[in-house]
């Protein structure tokens, strides 16, 4: 076995992303843990690490409180 390499690793996430969106839920809505997550998060905040693997509702709903989201 070889370390993936950057383009593996994004093209995983990618079908990963795919896969969650071909479940036809709601773009951006939201798990019960990502919810709870979120009240966490003050209303404004300044630069989040967001280290998920999904369809990017907890991303969008992060950088509507945060100055800059790394995802």
């Amino acid at each position: 076995p070889h370390p993936a390499n950057a383009r593996d690793v994004r093209d995983d996430f990618d079908q990963i992303a795919a896969a969650l969106s071909a479940l036809g839920d709601d773009a951006d809505a939201l798990e019960p843990a990502e919810r709870a997550l979120l009240e966490h998060l003050p209303a404004a905040c300044g630069d989040v690490l967001e280290v998920g693997c999904g369809h990017g509702a907890l991303t969008r709903a992060v950088a509507t409180r945060a100055r800059t989201v790394l995802a």
